[in-house]
């Protein structure tokens, strides 16, 4: 289970980078502008949750 959650937290993380990029990409078009902003903002309070939870179930097996 914990696997699980760690690489779907992974994988939230790793999409709302790609999903960040876009909208600054979206930041240079007048036309959509504001939603580039709303993407930006989303993606990365979105990237902070999954970021969290990964590095919160993630251990080092050192033993």
């Amino acid at each position: 289970m914990k696997e699980i959650l760690m690489s779907l937290s992974a994988i939230v993380a790793v999409i709302s980078a790609i999903v960040f990029f876009i909208g600054l990409i979206m930041l240079f078009f007048k036309k959509s502008h504001k939603l580039g902003l709303k993407l930006i903002s989303y993606s990365a309070i979105t990237f902070l949750i999954g970021f969290s939870t990964c590095a919160a179930t993630f251990t080092l097996n050192l033993h």
